[in-house]
């Protein structure tokens, strides 16, 4: 998975998209709707797996560089693509 992409700032994002990820964290906790949207975009035209993360890193008081537990959330079928894909169904 390529973690949180739109914190890559020194070459195109792009370019380190197009490396072989099994997946995008497409939802993430400091992206704007357009990123998002844009990443959930490439991720659907290149038939990678889409994940959501609000790269929590423990409770700091004051933190804004990070989200919490909880604050972010994905539509169902993102997760039962990943699920699937790494054989952790129920079904």
């Amino acid at each position: 998975m390529l973690a949180h992409p739109k914190l890559i700032k020194r070459v195109p994002v792009q370019e380190v998209m197009a490396f072989p990820f099994d997946g995008i964290e497409a939802i993430y906790y400091q992206n704007t709707k357009k990123d998002t949207d844009f990443f959930i975009s490439y991720a659907v035209h290149h038939d990678l797996l889409i994940t959501c993360g609000s790269d929590f890193h423990g409770d700091h008081e004051g933190d804004e560089r990070h989200g919490h537990v909880g604050c972010m959330s994905m539509p169902e079928e993102y997760l039962e693509k990943f699920l699937k894909k790494y054989n952790c169904n129920k079904k």
